[in-house]
């Protein structure tokens, strides 16, 4: 008694070991935590049932001091292998887990599966992406081992994942993933890696198509003038070509020899198969926040789809693919890019010469898109006529060709047909735009001067109110509601900024009277806008 009132246990513990208590001395040391190796050695002698009864205490005593692995070797004592997995398991120690449960359990025991799934989760959880791969490929996972390897995001892992999954007979998901190596890729400029990654995956032709059409893209605007930039690789025939080859007749060469695909080709090869395919293949529309790589995919990828209508006589789609691929480029920012496609698919001036079913040199088909193709060809012949005419007074609001730095070996041929650049539906369609985003721009100070309580009051029009600016709104968009349609999905370039440029281009070079008068009226009736009433007032005067 006096040794368990001064907290002597291990005394009290050899006093009943001595006395012949061996039951209660493990009884008490396990209740007290004081079990050890030799008392266990002893346990033995008071039956089975105490012997299992202390391994169980040592166990648990064990786990409270973080003793896991001896712990996990006193249960092995007991045939508890499972048990023993569980807590090295449920500790983080997932590599002895691994090694006793190979030791210890028949091949193919799910429960050593089990432990690889768990192990890789927290791996992963931890940002340890790779090996968490090779541990669900372990566990047989494929699908979860390609999948975190992916989310790495680099084009090595991305490759390696697309591999991974192809291999796992993942094969859906080896082509996204291959699809997102080759942004990648295609991101650094190294085509040839790009290329091989598509090849290794199955139906996927159509996207080395686009790729090929892109490459080509590139180098032929870098051969124009555009800035060079550096490239990792690239192949052979996309190298400088012959000045009289232009492009549609590079790409259409390229894929015949190089991916078996013609105007002949059928099965899987077939141009209005591919087409279909790729019409599939969603694009947003253009803006101007778009960096110009990724502008330059989208415009190529417009292009195939033309491409392949070509191929595939199909004169609709082809017009408005074409449209789609020069569209992606109609910002002030993209001028110089723009004037450099267009020369690159008309270098006779005219859309129709892709017609197929139209011998070349007659007048533009009749459809929206061509003709607003058209229009945006002659848009800029009027910008390279006026600069080649020395014409010293910029337009406000206009490009000038120093700040674009476009040569004057941009010129078009042919002869410039005004008719097209001065359309009043898209004038007042255009008016209308603008009067939207100017009534959007006041709105939104009239919010944000509202918002500010100790703001002074701003000095307004007299009757300017939020329900005058709203209704107002609404009028602009009812009338952009009743535009035709084909007005609104293939706009022109601005209607006002032609006839300011056409006024200007007449001090100079002889432009005809009907089109002079024609800009007047349209300057009249459209050009509300103050930056154009200024710029319009010597000519309307």
């Amino acid at each position: 008694a006096g040794h368990v009132e001064a907290g002597h246990y291990d005394s009290v513990v050899y006093l009943r070991l001595w006395a012949g208590d061996l039951e209660g001395a493990l009884q008490l040391a396990a209740e007290r935590g004081e079990l050890n190796d030799h008392l266990l050695s002893l346990a033995p002698m008071a039956g089975f049932g105490a012997w299992r009864g202390a391994v169980e205490a040592y166990v648990r005593q064990l786990s409270q001091q973080e003793q896991h692995l001896k712990a996990a070797s006193h249960l092995l004592s007991l045939h508890r292998v499972t048990d023993a997995l569980e807590l090295l398991g449920g500790h983080r120690l997932y590599r002895e887990a691994v090694a006793l449960a190979k030791a210890r359990l028949p091949p193919g025991d799910p429960a050593l599966g089990g432990l690889y799934r768990r192990w890789a989760g927290a791996l992963e959880k931890d940002g340890h992406l790779s090996a968490a791969a090779k541990c669900y490929l372990a566990a047989g996972a494929g699908y979860d081992a390609a999948k975190v390897l992916a989310k790495k995001n680099d084009a090595a892992s991305l490759r390696a994942a697309a591999q991974l999954a192809r291999v796992c007979g993942e094969a859906e998901l080896a082509r996204v993933l291959a699809l997102r190596c080759t942004k990648e890729l295609t991101d650094a400029l190294d085509w040839v890696a790009a290329q091989e990654v598509l090849n290794a995956q199955d139906g996927l032709l159509v996207h080395r198509l686009h790729l090929c059409v892109a490459e080509l893209l590139e180098a032929s605007l870098s051969d124009a003038g555009g800035a060079p930039q550096p490239c990792l690789s690239s192949h052979p025939w996309a190298s400088p070509s012959e000045p009289q080859l232009r492009l549609r007749d590079r790409v259409i060469g390229v894929w015949a020899e190089q991916f078996g695909v013609s105007s002949t080709s059928t099965g899987g090869h077939a141009p209005g198969v591919l087409l279909q395919e790729l019409k599939s293949v969603e694009t947003p529309p253009p803006s101007a926040s778009v960096p110009l790589r990724q502008v330059q995919l989208y415009s190529a990828l417009h292009l195939s789809r033309a491409l392949l209508a070509w191929l595939g006589d199909d004169d609709g789609l082809l017009m408005a693919e074409l449209w789609g691929a020069a569209a992606w480029f109609q910002t002030p920012q993209r001028f110089s890019a723009s004037a450099q496609l267009c020369r690159l698919l008309f270098p006779e001036g005219d859309v129709s010469v892709w017609s197929r079913t139209r011998p070349p040199g007659l007048h533009p088909p009749p459809e929206d898109a061509a003709a607003s193709l058209q229009a945006l060809v002659q848009y800029h012949h009027l910008y390279a006529l006026w600069w080649s005419s020395s014409a010293p007074l910029p337009l406000s609001g206009g490009v000038t060709e120093e700040e674009q730095g476009v040569s004057m070996t941009t010129v078009l041929a042919g002869p410039l047909d005004a008719s097209l650049l001065l359309s009043r539906p898209h004038a007042a369609v255009q008016a209308a735009q603008m009067s939207v985003r100017e009534i959007q721009d006041r709105l939104a100070a009239m919010v944000l001067q509202h918002g500010r309580a100790d703001a002074p009051s701003p000095s307004r029009e007299e009757g300017v109110t939020l329900v005058s600016l709203s209704a107002r709104m609404s009028a602009q968009q009812e009338q952009l509601d009743q535009s035709p349609d084909a007005v609104k999905a293939f706009p022109r370039p601005d209607v006002m900024e032609c006839c300011l440029l056409l006024l200007h281009l007449s001090r100079t070079a002889p432009v005809p009277e009907p089109v002079q008068q024609e800009a007047r009226e349209l300057l009249q009736r459209f050009g509300t806008h103050p930056d154009v009433q200024r710029a319009a007032r010597h000519f309307l005067s």
